[in-house]
């Protein structure tokens, strides 16, 4: 994982460099009187703003804490210490510890609705959009052969 930030991170400066010398490039034309006023304003703006976007993008990576590679074990260990902690816990706790395994909860018409799902169930269950109008022109049928003149 760090390394695929790393490899973000030097692409994205490799971007900046470039968009530093596109910049330059453009100024020079401008003053070489090849490229107009409003198209070298144009030009600039959306150069800059695209530095901005990397240079965002980089401060995000930056700030971003890697992944504990220890992470999984620990929640592991919490699941299977989870019974306890219910048990000697006070009021604000015992809502947190259902909060963090009722993840999977909804609303029926008149209760709270505990499932179990699958990460990627809500995928399924969305509503299907259709991929054309339904006015299909019919050319023949396939069940029944062509009828002749």
């Amino acid at each position: 994982m760090e390394a695929a930030r790393k490899r973000q991170l030097h692409v994205l400066a490799k971007r900046i460099s470039e968009l530093a010398t596109m910049q330059d490039r453009l100024l020079n034309a401008y003053l070489a009187s090849t490229v107009d006023e409003a198209t070298y304003s144009a030009k600039s703006a959306e150069l800059k703003s695209e530095t901005l976007k990397a240079e965002e993008e980089i401060e995000t990576l930056n700030g971003a804490e890697p992944l504990d590679g220890d992470l999984g074990l620990r929640l592991f260990d919490w699941s299977q210490n989870v019974a306890e902690l219910w048990l000697g816990s006070n009021n604000s706790q015992k809502r947190e510890v259902l909060d963090l395994l009722c993840l999977n909860r909804a609303m029926s018409d008149v209760s709270l609705v505990l499932e179990k799902r699958k990460p990627f169930d809500f995928l399924a269950e969305r509503q299907k959009c259709q991929s054309s109008r339904g006015d299909w022109i019919r050319t023949s049928d396939l069940l029944t052969p062509s009828q002749t003149r």
